[in-house]
């Protein structure tokens, strides 16, 4: 049995022992996702659409003798036999990095009315997907993609539309066909879509064709060079954290609880058998005597001391209280723990 003023240099209490690794683990968790932060690279995604086309005349026609008109002019739509529409997509990763792509063309046939309000703003009578000229699907492990495709647009068709519905409303309305090219890339971490268009009016006798949307775009995303097992450290730390937190707390509430009732218990002692009891500030030295012995029970320490005519000594450290009675070269000592 040590002396109880030396109970101070015991080992970490539960408790602090609960804390301290609730501590550790909130550092790991933000250390690592510090780290796992600044491990990130950025990712960068450029893509390319480009749209060419050429106007063919129609053969035999008096007005154009070359078989065909290149980009940017006016064309007549008397003379046109077709267009020759050639679609070019390119995309690039700055590092390698599984995309799935959505590569989508169609033909959207749209009708305009004039309107007053607002003034110069058209409404929209039509705007309808009249054929899907490709729609497919592909996975490529490296991110890039590169594809192509050649579409010959005879206007015949969509202008007969055209007239139909106009006579059918009764009214002036414009026409107009849309060729879009839609690319979507996706993986966990992007999501981007590059969508150019082609305009091509259809009411007029005479008609310039209009390219719509950015031919080049670029886009951004985080991609850890790391693996998962960061997210792993943090949920891991952070459940250890968390365990170790609630049983300090646990612990700290039983701690508290405790040491009310053994509080309780030394003063009702104290108080009812004060007669009995001398308080003493000199702490006891166990090893002074040979043979100590530790009493569970007040009760017996009580008869022991009526038993040899001694009275109780109690002194009181900040950790323990300890009730004691030496006989001879025995010390015979009831204990009760502040600090469980």
């Amino acid at each position: 049995m040590k002396d109880i003023g030396e109970t101070a240099r015991r080992s970490p209490s539960p408790i602090r022992r609960c804390f301290t690794v609730a501590a550790a683990g909130f550092t790991l968790s933000c250390v690592v996702a510090i780290l796992h932060f600044l491990s990130a690279d950025t990712t960068h995604m450029t893509s390319r659409s480009t749209i060419d086309y050429r106007v063919h005349m129609r053969p035999g026609n008096s007005v154009i003798r070359h078989p065909y008109l290149g980009m940017g002019l006016t064309y007549a739509f008397d003379i046109v036999d077709k267009i020759a529409i050639d679609h070019t997509y390119q995309s690039q990763l700055s590092q390698p990095a599984p995309l799935d792509y959505n590569y989508q063309s169609t033909i959207s046939f749209i009708a305009q009315a004039p309107r007053n309000n607002p003034p110069g703003e058209p409404a929209v009578i039509v705007d309808e997907i009249i054929q899907t000229l490709q729609d497919t699907r592909s996975q490529q492990s490296d991110g890039q993609l590169q594809t192509s495709q050649q579409i010959e647009l005879d206007l015949t068709q969509y202008r007969e539309k055209y007239l139909e519905i106009k006579s059918d409303l009764g009214f002036t309305i414009t026409g107009e066909i849309r060729i879009d090219f839609t690319v979507h890339a996706q993986n966990d971490d992007l999501d981007h879509t590059h969508t150019r268009s082609m305009i091509v009016p259809i009411s007029e006798p005479y008609f310039q064709i209009q390219l719509e949307g950015d031919e080049h775009q670029s886009t951004g995303h985080a991609a850890p060079r790391s693996s998962s097992l960061g997210p792993i450290i943090i949920i891991t730390s952070s459940t250890i954290t968390l365990c170790a937190l609630t049983l300090g707390l646990f612990l700290t509430h039983k701690q508290k609880r405790d040491r009310l009732s053994s509080r309780r218990k030394i003063d009702s002692i104290l108080r009812n058998y004060r007669e009995q009891i001398i308080v003493t500030t000199t702490p006891v030295n166990p090893t002074a005597y040979k043979e100590r012995v530790a009493i569970k029970d007040f009760k017996e320490m009580l008869k022991l001391a009526i038993s040899i005519d001694k009275p109780i000594m109690f002194y009181e450290a900040k950790q323990a209280a300890c009730f004691y009675v030496p006989k001879d070269s025995t010390l015979y000592a009831y204990i009760v723990n502040l600090d469980q």
